[in-house]
């Protein structure tokens, strides 16, 4: 255990400013170790100092010491406090940004929904569409062209396109007769335009 010794120089009735103790001031150091002990501190220091002034300025240099350290930590409190706040309007502020994202994420994901099961009702209509009209093509197919009746009885059989051709002789490539084409998926059906009797 290190003896405490009253400092050389040092006279009771100088006046110990605060602000000019440095930080790393002895007595500082001292009274601010993991092992200190109060009691023993104050048997050792009554023991080596001679007289009542020597005790009043070591009073006033542990004062001093205290009030440097109170000081310190006010300003550490208020560092850290505003920090503290700081820090705090930031998470606020991210936690909004998260709420506004994840509304945003589940818009998204319901208009996404929507699209999706719409498209699924427009291809099941399209479909639904597509068989009536080939079944409808099919069957005027029947009413206009005579003899047919085996072009129709192919299941999933459609008329992709139709129009009318002209008939041209290969030699004169004069026109012979006006033929009606129905292009099936499957196949091409030529017929032949008859007058009426």
């Amino acid at each position: 255990m290190s003896t405490i010794v009253c400092e050389e120089g040092f006279n009771s009735g100088d006046y110990v400013d605060s602000n000019l103790l440095p930080i790393t001031d002895p007595l500082a150091e001292r009274l601010s170790a993991p092992g200190f002990d109060a009691e023993s501190y104050v048997r050792e220091l009554s023991r080596n100092c001679v007289g009542d002034l020597e005790l009043q300025s070591h009073r006033k240099r542990i004062h001093a010491v205290s009030d440097e350290t109170s000081q310190a930590l006010k300003k550490n409190v208020y560092k850290n406090y505003t920090q503290f706040i700081e820090t705090s309007k930031e998470i606020s502020y991210l936690e909004a940004e998260m709420y506004q994202l994840s509304h945003q994420l589940t818009e998204e994901r319901l208009l996404l929904q929507s699209f999706h099961d719409l498209s699924l009702k427009d291809d099941s209509l399209q479909r639904e569409k597509k068989i009536e009209t080939e079944k409808t093509n099919l069957a005027s197919l029947l009413d206009m062209v005579e003899g047919c009746s085996q072009v129709t009885e192919v299941p999933g059989r459609y008329i992709v396109h139709q129009g009318s051709l002209m008939q041209l002789n290969s030699e004169t490539m004069e026109p012979m007769q006006l033929m009606k084409a129905y292009l099936l998926n499957d196949s091409l059906m030529l017929t032949s335009i008859l007058r009426k009797r």
